[in-house]
């Protein structure tokens, strides 16, 4: 069962790295991104980059 999950990890990295620019950011950076301006423009704070900074920080783990 370990190494099929392996395989498959390895599998979806090559997928990731195979991808053009745009599709990669697409499937791995914006939406996170957008939660976080979501969350920004709700909060409204006096530091709008490190409450992002912190918000992709603590959802990084997140898919």
């Amino acid at each position: 069962m370990e190494n099929s999950q392996n395989a498959q990890t390895i599998q979806n990295r090559m997928n990731l790295e195979a991808l053009p620019t745009r599709a990669y950011l697409d499937e791995t950076v914006v939406p996170i991104l957008m939660q976080g301006l979501s969350a920004l423009v709700q909060e409204r704070p006096e530091d709008p980059l490190q409450f992002l900074g912190q918000f992709l920080i603590h959802h990084s783990n997140k898919k």
